[in-house]
Formats: structure tokens, sequence, C-alpha cells
């Protein structure tokens, strides 16, 4: 059986949206775990798609949060988002489908290290900047009202 993800305090990030977004992708992976154990390997690749789409949209919610609130090293966080998304993309492509077990696995095994290096490595680098903050000021306003401030990703 492959290990799951289990989100704690740990990988928290001490914004609500943020820390909500990673624990949906948590879910998806521990799904994406589950349809492995359960050898249906051929709805793997459909999974995993589903899987880098939601997380390129978490990434980009993610830098109109940090633009909004103010911190200074989005730019560098945008290029590490960048080179996370396309890991992410090159997995998807190299993807089989119905492959066997041992692949799967390592599809798995890939998958869990995106998402962690992610969280752990990346996301935690902001985490002060938001500890610094009051809780209305860092969740900050949705993307659509961060786009009406103009703000760019």
């Amino acid at each position: 059986m492959l290990a799951r993800l289990n989100f704690t305090k740990a990988y928290g990030t001490k914004h609500s949206e943020i820390d909500r977004e990673h624990q949906d992708i948590f879910a998806f992976v521990n799904e994406l775990a589950a349809a492995i154990d359960k050898g249906r390997r051929s709805k793997c690749q459909k999974q995993l798609y589903k899987l880098a789409e939601k997380f390129k949209t978490h990434l980009h919610k993610e830098i109109l949060h940090l633009q909004y609130s103010g911190y200074r090293d989005t730019g560098l966080h945008m290029r590490h988002h960048r080179e996370i998304a396309e890991k992410m993309k090159n997995h998807c492509n190299n993807c089989q489908g119905d492959c066997d077990k041992t692949s799967a696995n390592k599809c798995h095994e890939i998958i869990t290290s995106i998402i962690l290096d992610e969280i752990i490595d990346s996301d935690h680098h902001f985490i002060d900047h938001f500890q610094r903050r009051t809780a209305h000021e860092h969740d900050g306003p949705s993307p659509q009202m961060a786009r009406q401030r103009n703000i760019q990703t």
C-alpha cells in the first residue's frame, strides 16, 4: 500500500486559503494512491492531469496572495513555481496511462516529491511573512479582487 500524505500543522503556511488548497492537493494525491493500490492504474493518467491542473491553479492563486500582501520575494517564488509546474507537466507527458504497478508506484513517488517540494521547501519561505500580518491583512482579496487592483502574475 502506498503511503498517504497527511496534512499537519507543520505543513501550514498561516494563510487559511493557501492551507485549504494544500489540504485539497494532499487529498487528490491520496486519491491517486488509492487508485493505484486498487489496481485502477488506467485511471491514473486522467487523475494525474486533473492534479496538474489543480496544482497550476493553486500556484497562480498563491502568487496573487503573495503580491497583494507585499511579500518581497514574490518574483523568486514565482520562478520556483514555474520550475515546479514544468516538472509536473513533464511528468504528466511521460505518463503512459495503463502502466504496470512498479511504474505507477514510481509515478506516485515523483508526484509526492513534487508536491512536498512545493509545500515544504518553497512555501515555508513565506510563513514568517504571513505570521507578521494579522489574519485580516494576510488573507487578502480574492483572486478576482486582486485582478481588479491590477496585480499581475
